[in-house]
């Protein structure tokens, strides 16, 4: 294998590894809005758990907050990709495109936890 064949095949397996993540983490954080929608919307009064209302504002909210994050990361990727490699955006993206995917990438993931973290917090036995 010669050596831009390996390079071909690294970049692509990164895609595929950007992808696996961005699938993972909007799946989260959507799943995660749902289960508390689903939650709120049919848990009869006679069950023991409680979250606060605030609480429950304030994960949806982390929650879009993950969902959006990623999909600015995709949108960036997506301009850096589909622009001509010889254009000034392409040309100043190449410095910063890996950094800004795991900086965007990292925020969504912690959207996620804090969103756990304030459903936790918020819960409590009746």
């Amino acid at each position: 294998m010669s050596t831009s064949d390996k390079e071909i095949a690294r970049i692509n397996q990164a895609g595929e590894f950007g992808l696996m993540f961005f699938k993972t983490i909007v799946f989260l954080n959507a799943g995660a809005i749902l289960a508390l929608l689903t939650f709120i919307g049919s848990a009869p009064e006679t069950v023991s758990i409680s979250i606060e209302l605030l609480s429950l504002k304030k994960a949806i909210f982390s929650f879009l907050v993950g969902i959006l994050t990623m999909f600015a990361a995709l949108a960036f990727s997506y301009a850096y990709t589909a622009t001509n490699p010889t254009n000034m955006f392409h040309q100043s993206a190449d410095l910063w495109v890996i950094k800004v995917n795991l900086a965007l990438g990292g925020l969504a993931a912690f959207a996620f936890a804090a969103g756990v973290t304030f459903v936790l917090c918020g819960t409590y036995a009746n």
